[in-house]
């Protein structure tokens, strides 16, 4: 059995090939009193201990590092939800959102928010990005982008970048403002006079997502080809590109691009990409002839959070509780915070089990006997979810036994007329109203052609791939509940554990069999109970 489950841990972290290392980057869930689910974005102060969280319904703002955190601002309308948190370094107490709703922006720490920028359009109102200078906001949306002076009450769409195509991402350096389109990065000077296109993709993706996407809207976000654009701290002119081809390098301020080895990275589900370093060598030469050598990145997709370090890659996942990544952030002393579709969470020092604990793994696990495994608790999500294999195949069977029988049709059919005779039996005669006829017929049919081909099989094979992506979902979500649980359990076994930490991993406990009894429907705690 321990033999069993170490497998399944290990085909879970080389998923995608890449290195592997037991001795990784560690995260622990922070963000008490967050009540939304989705947590889409972040922004850290330059003081290291204000953080704002966006999420699905508003803002939230924590005053000690993220540890605990209280609601600022909820957003309003149809189209809910915070894209895009933004502080202003030239003026730290105000704090931008780029929401669904318009801009908004507070000007004491978050505490009170005015919209800025609402105009009528519902494409210009869904606010992408934003990012401001001494004298200029700038704003990405959906339908462009959009500038305001600061002298100005007026704000302006900018014509320069590709017309109408949504501008998804701004941020700036000490020479050039960078904004990204689905398709194209653009750099424009600090005065906005000039525009210059730095990057493009091919417009092939966009081609193929209009072709099977109806809403205009729909086709331009799903052929998002720019997942993200991110710089280095400290490092004027480097610049990052994550994207569905790969990811590319510039040190000169996007004039040049160099790729980044990262074959085995799901690059269609990249949600955001942090810089962590760069190379101290006083030569930009230096790291541009080596820059593999000289990068520490991280990125985060759907499919889980990965390290990019000594021109290697790998997979972290020790205190992650979910593959789901929306959005990376870190202070000026290099703290990481992750925001997940289940919360926020913080990179601690990197550490192993057998850091914390005294005993064999082999003792750890006999005292377990009383849990469900790893497959059986799999197999309990699967049968709750009804995405069994076995459910497609007997689909397969049935619509393979269909042309043996045949299509039966019956028909019923009444006459219209009326008929009328004398009935001369009896005196004097009488006028009789006739039955009424009615015709029958039954007919058998067989089409033998679907022997060799059933038109069925095309509706089941788009079900089975639907049903095979929910599967690995459901089973990727579980596995990676179930193995924080029991690392947590893990760790409480140590002696060393002392009563405030030792609470708040017995809490952490409970909430991950919750978890686990939401995939279930409650019966991975049923199973103690029959076990006991």
């Amino acid at each position: 059995m321990i033999q069993g489950i170490f497998l399944t841990v290990l085909f879970l972290f080389v998923e995608f090939n890449l290195a592997f290392s037991m001795n990784n980057m560690a995260f622990e869930k922070i963000g008490r009193g967050i009540q939304d689910s989705e947590i889409r974005c972040l922004a850290v102060h330059p003081d290291n201990e204000t953080i704002y969280a966006g999420t699905s319904e508003g803002i939230y703002k924590s005053l000690n590092q993220g540890k605990d955190f209280s609601s600022v601002f909820q957003t309003f309308g149809s189209g809910r939800g915070v894209n895009f948190l933004y502080i202003n370094l030239l003026e730290p107490n105000s704090v931008y959102a780029a929401t669904n709703s318009g801009l908004f922006l507070s000007t004491d720490h978050g505490e009170h928010w005015q919209g800025v920028f609402h105009p009528p359009e519902p494409r210009a109102r869904q606010c992408l990005s934003v990012a401001v200078n001494e004298r200029t906001i700038y704003v990405g949306t959906l339908d462009g982008l959009f500038i305001k002076e600061a002298n100005e009450s007026l704000w302006h769409k900018r014509k320069e970048l590709s017309s109408d195509v949504p501008v998804t991402f701004i941020t700036r350096d000490s020479q050039y403002f960078y904004f990204a389109t689905p398709t194209e990065l653009w750099r424009g000077d600090k005065l906005g006079q000039t525009y210059q296109k730095v990057f493009a993709m091919s417009s092939r993706e966009t081609n193929v997502a209009a072709e099977n996407t109806d809403s205009p809207d729909d086709v331009e976000m799903s052929a998002k080809q720019i997942k993200f654009v991110a710089m280095p701290p400290a490092q004027d002119g480097f610049l990052y590109l994550a994207t569905t081809k790969g990811i590319f390098f510039s040190d000169s301020h996007g004039g040049h691009w160099e790729s980044l080895a990262a074959d085995s990275l799901p690059f269609e589900e990249v949600t955001s990409l942090l810089a962590m370093k760069m190379g101290t060598h006083p030569s930009s030469e230096y790291i541009k002839k080596d820059v593999s050598q000289h990068t520490e990145l991280l990125v985060g997709t759907t499919k889980g959070l990965f390290r990019y370090k000594e021109d290697k890659w790998t997979q972290l996942y020790q205190g992650l509780e979910t593959n789901e990544v929306n959005y990376l952030a870190a202070d000026n002393s290099g703290q990481v915070y992750l925001a997940a579709d289940s919360g926020i969470f913080l990179k601690t020092d990197e550490k192993t089990l057998a850091d914390n604990v005294s005993v064999d793994y082999a003792d750890i696990e006999r005292k377990f006997v009383g849990e469900p495994t790893i497959g059986q608790t799999q197999a309990m999500a699967v049968d709750y979810a009804e995405v069994h294999p076995d459910k497609i195949k007997s689909w397969r069977r049935r619509a393979d036994r269909k042309a043996i029988f045949p299509t039966v049709s019956v028909g019923l059919d009444r006459s219209a007329s009326e008929f009328f005779h004398w009935d001369t039996g009896g005196n004097p005669d009488t006028l009789l109203k006739g039955k009424d006829f009615l015709e029958w017929d039954v007919s058998v049919s067989w089409n033998l052609g679907e022997l060799i081909w059933n038109n069925d099989q095309t509706s089941i094979d788009s079900r089975s791939k639907l049903m095979v992506e929910l599967r690995e979902d459901v089973l990727d979500q579980v596995t990676r509940l179930y193995f924080e649980r029991r690392r947590l359990q893990t760790e409480l076994m140590s002696a060393a554990e002392t009563a405030g930490p030792r609470f708040d991993k017995q809490m952490r406990v409970a909430e991950l069999t919750a978890l686990i009894d939401a995939f279930t429907g409650g019966e991975f705690s049923r199973y103690f109970n029959k076990v006991k």
